[in-house]
């Protein structure tokens, strides 16, 4: 099993795992390429398709959306940004096919806290 942790230092975004390369650490949004499924609760397809280090774009329920590395506000990791909504979620890798979205900030319209899964699964 690998190990892998997130974390917040000196506003900087940091992911780690065992088995992590060079590259990949220089972009600490990198384990979220792909394709995701909200699996609790229950939800879509999620697309997250990188646009620069640090920075992904995604197509939501609320509409098109920008996820980069939060300053931390309200003690976050992620923001995700789009026409009329900011949201702010502690992102919490289980391994780099698992993941857990808790919000910690926004509106109506941000997607609620959830447990992801990569798909396919290996």
């Amino acid at each position: 099993m690998k190990k892998c942790w997130l974390a917040l230092v000196q506003g900087v975004f940091i992911f780690g795992a065992t088995d992590v390369s060079l590259a990949q650490q220089r972009d600490p949004l990198w384990f979220m390429d792909g394709v995701w499924v909200a699996v609790n609760p229950p939800g879509a397809q999620v697309i997250f398709n990188q646009l620069g280090l640090g920075t992904r774009a995604a197509s939501l329920q609320m509409g098109q959306a920008t996820l980069r590395v939060s300053d931390g506000r309200s003690g976050s990791t992620l923001r995700v940004s789009g026409e009329g909504f900011d949201c702010f979620y502690l992102v919490s890798p289980i391994n780099p096919r698992e993941m857990v979205w808790q919000l910690k900030e926004g509106s109506s319209v941000c997607l609620p806290s959830a447990h992801y899964k990569k798909d396919p699964p290996l």
